[in-house]
């Protein structure tokens, strides 16, 4: 799937990205690189991203919902303000992430990495 001239899928490496706005709804991203991707105000609803890499990316305001996000590196990813209500997080790792404000309601923590993250008003 192409999204913003960038070819998205499984396996993808999209480092420093702006996928800014992006509808990823139900996409698959699983073991896609995406350090220091800009994700910020994108919907991944129901994505797919098992083991992806995600470290320095900014979300700010992104769409989780009930997205698979185990086993994904999401250390010193903004994560502010993100809607992770009802995602799969376990084993991720979110060490330094910063969590200000974001939407965990329902979300699935079991083995998550959370040193130094900030999750105040979480």
């Amino acid at each position: 799937m192409l999204v913003h001239g960038y070819e998205v899928g499984a396996g993808a490496d999209l480092a420093g990205a702006d996928l800014t706005d992006s509808d990823l709804r139900s996409a698959d991203l699983s073991g896609s690189w995406l350090g220091g991707a800009v994700l910020s105000g994108s919907d991944l609803s129901d994505a797919h991203l098992v083991g992806a890499d995600l470290r320095h990316a900014i979300c700010r305001a992104t769409v989780f919902a009930d997205a698979d996000l185990h086993h994904a590196n999401l250390w010193n990813a903004d994560l502010t303000e993100a809607r992770l209500s009802g995602a799969t997080l376990s084993r991720s790792w979110l060490g330094n992430a910063r969590m200000a404000g974001a939407d965990l309601r329902n979300a699935e923590l079991g083995g998550a990495s959370l040193t130094a993250a900030d999750l105040s008003g979480a």
